[in-house]
């Protein structure tokens, strides 16, 4: 997958990275300033198709479950399976980390790593080809390469 690939190709991805270095300058603006938002982390999430449907920009994310490797589905879809296991709540949006770092990067560099992520990001099944890009903070791994979880997470934008 490259930007030609993503829904709108190059010229949505200026517009990503236009709204990316807004958060920067925000969170720059924004340091130590007492119970200000730190838009630290940013991911890439190929979206369900119930998340496609209610997300916009600026949405907040509905928290993911955990994966159960037993059955290897979401914890939230074991019901299907006639186990009587309650699905696990994470503690924020999974994601793949783009790895881009909100006070370093220049243009080219966010650009870089979000095909790189989009490229990851690809792998994950689902019925639903829109992308979104989150912003949040706290990020934690996750059980898969590149995998991040984060918290208070928010749509940035779609590719």
């Amino acid at each position: 997958m490259d930007t030609k690939i993503i829904n709108g190709g190059y010229n949505k991805m200026k517009e990503v990275i236009k709204k990316i270095k807004e958060l920067q300058e925000e969170r720059n603006r924004n340091l130590g300033v007492k119970g200000s938002r730190h838009f630290d982390t940013i991911g890439l999430r190929r979206l369900c198709p119930d998340e496609s449907e209610s997300y916009s920009i600026g949405s907040y994310c509905r928290n993911s479950y955990d994966w159960n490797i037993e059955y290897d589905c979401s914890s939230y879809d074991i019901a299907e399976y006639d186990i009587d296991e309650e699905p696990v709540e994470l503690s924020g949006v999974c994601t793949i980390d783009t790895y881009i770092d909100l006070g370093f990067d220049d243009e080219d560099e966010i650009k870089e790593k979000l095909e790189i992520a989009a490229k990851k990001v690809y792998r994950y099944g689902s019925d639903c080809d829109t992308y979104a890009v989150i912003c949040g903070d706290m990020p934690r791994g996750g059980n898969d390469e590149d995998e991040i979880i984060i918290s208070n997470a928010f749509v940035v934008d779609f590719l």
